[in-house]
C-alpha cells in the first residue's frame, strides 16, 4: 500500500500495518519528477519523497554523468577511436559506424534500456524485490 516516507519509518519502529507499506522516492531531484511522475502520482493518490540536491540549485551544473553523456554522445559525430591511458597502458577502441551516433539513436537506446530493466521495489528493510 503507498505510504508517506515517515508512515513507513512508523511502521518500522511500532506494529505492523495490515498490509505492507512503500514509500516512493526519487533520487537527485531531476525536472522530469515533477514534469512526468508528479501527475501520475497526484492521479494515482501516491505519496512520494524527492530528495533535491541543493547545491545545484540555481547552478546550472550539470550531475557528472550526465555531464559525461552529454560529453561522449551529444556531438553528431564522434571521434574515429577513443583512448584510454591507464598507467603505462592505452587502451583504443575504433567507433566505426556507430561515430554516426545521432540524438534519435541515443533515445532510441535510452527507450530500449529503460524496457530491459527491470523495476525494482524496496521493501522497507533494506531488501529488494522485482515490481
Amino acid at each position: 500500500m503507498p505510504a508517506t516516507l515517515s508512515q513507513v519509518v512508523d511502521a518500522i519502529h511500532g506494529p505492523q500495518p495490515a498490509r505492507p507499506l512503500v514509500a516512493v522516492t526519487f533520487d537527485d531531484g531531476y525536472v522530469d519528477n515533477l514534469e512526468n511522475a508528479a501527475p501520475l502520482l497526484v492521479h494515482h493518490d501516491v505519496p512520494a519523497t524527492i530528495y533535491l540536491v541543493t547545491g545545484n540549485i540555481g547552478t546550472g551544473r550539470e550531475f557528472w554523468w550526465d555531464e559525461l553523456e552529454r560529453l561522449l554522445l551529444a556531438p553528431p559525430e564522434l571521434p574515429e577511436a577513443l583512448e584510454l591511458a591507464t598507467g603505462e597502458a592505452i587502451h583504443r577502441w575504433s567507433l566505426g559506424e556507430a561515430r554516426r551516433y545521432d540524438h534519435a539513436d541515443r533515445e532510441i537506446d535510452r527507450a530500449s534500456a529503460r524496457k530491459e530493466r527491470p523495476a525494482r521495489a524496496s521493501t522497507g528493510f533494506g531488501k529488494f524485490m522485482a515490481a
